[in-house]
C-alpha cells in the first residue's frame, strides 16, 4: 500500500502548490486505501472544479 498523506487533512482534495489532480476516481481510491476520511460535499466540490477547469482548457483551443 502508498503511504500518502493529504497537504490538507481537513480538505483532502486541496493539493500542494503545482501539484494536480488528474484522475479524480483513482484519486478517491487512494484516499480510501489510506483510510483518509472526506464529506460528500468535498468531493462535489472538488469534481466542479475539476470540470470547470477541464472547460477552461478546452475553451482555450
Amino acid at each position: 500500500m502508498y503511504k500518502w498523506k493529504p497537504h490538507d487533512i481537513n480538505n483532502q482534495f486541496k493539493t500542494r502548490q503545482g501539484e494536480k489532480i488528474i484522475n479524480l476516481d483513482r484519486y478517491v481510491e487512494v484516499l480510501k486505501e489510506n483510510n483518509i476520511p472526506y464529506t460528500e460535499e468535498q468531493y462535489k466540490e472538488a469534481k466542479s472544479y475539476i470540470n470547470r477547469a477541464i472547460i477552461k482548457v478546452s475553451n482555450q483551443n
